[in-house]
């Protein structure tokens, strides 16, 4: 089943962003962080929890889309641009490889590639 994970998403956005998931009939996880911790695998009620698990918080926000088909990602994505909600930078759909990291872990992963993707548009556009 279809979920998505959803860190920091507070206010309009956050509410916006859940009414699509609601219209979508899409479960959603909202992530605390005192959960940052553990395997996003196991947030995803994929993997088993660390009893131990040490957070490393974050303040950006992320969304991780867990056993969405191409189609459903796509829908979803285009959906958030009707609305014209602003799009949330940090996206990532969860992997057999991600799906063992710690929030932290990923959220560190997609920043970099986010900012790669940043400076390669701008190197293209000058």
């Amino acid at each position: 089943m279809p979920v998505i994970l959803l860190y920091n998403l507070h206010g309009e956005r956050g509410m916006h962003i859940r009414m699509i998931a609601l219209k979508l009939k899409l479960r959603m996880r909202e992530v605390h962080p005192d959960e940052i911790g553990q395997p996003v695998g196991a947030l995803a009620g994929l993997l088993p929890a660390h009893p131990h698990a040490e957070p490393t918080p974050f303040d950006d926000e992320m969304i991780v889309f867990v056993n969405f088909d191409r189609a459903l990602l796509d829908r979803f994505l285009q959906e958030m641009r009707a609305a014209r909600l602003p799009g949330v930078a940090l996206k990532a759909v969860l992997t057999p490889t991600n799906m063992h990291w710690t929030s932290g872990q990923l959220h560190d992963e997609i920043s970099r590639e986010h900012e790669a993707m940043r400076y390669r548009n701008s190197v293209h556009k000058s």
